[in-house]
């Protein structure tokens, strides 16, 4: 029971050490520059994604 409890803190730990070092490093975002989270029927294209990777017509 101790090594799964120790195994669980450890992987808590591992995951709040990455979370930390990823806010600490990365720029805020901007909301004004950020792509829409909901585009349908926006006329805008897809990019930046695995359906932006469909052949075109």
């Amino acid at each position: 029971m101790a090594t799964r409890r120790l195994t669980a803190f450890a992987a808590l730990g591992l995951v709040g050490a990455v979370v930390l070092a990823d806010l600490v490093t990365s720029t805020p975002l901007d909301p004004f520059r950020a792509p829409p989270a909901i585009a349908l029927g926006s006329g805008q294209a897809t990019s930046g994604a695995h359906c932006a990777a469909l052949p075109g017509r």
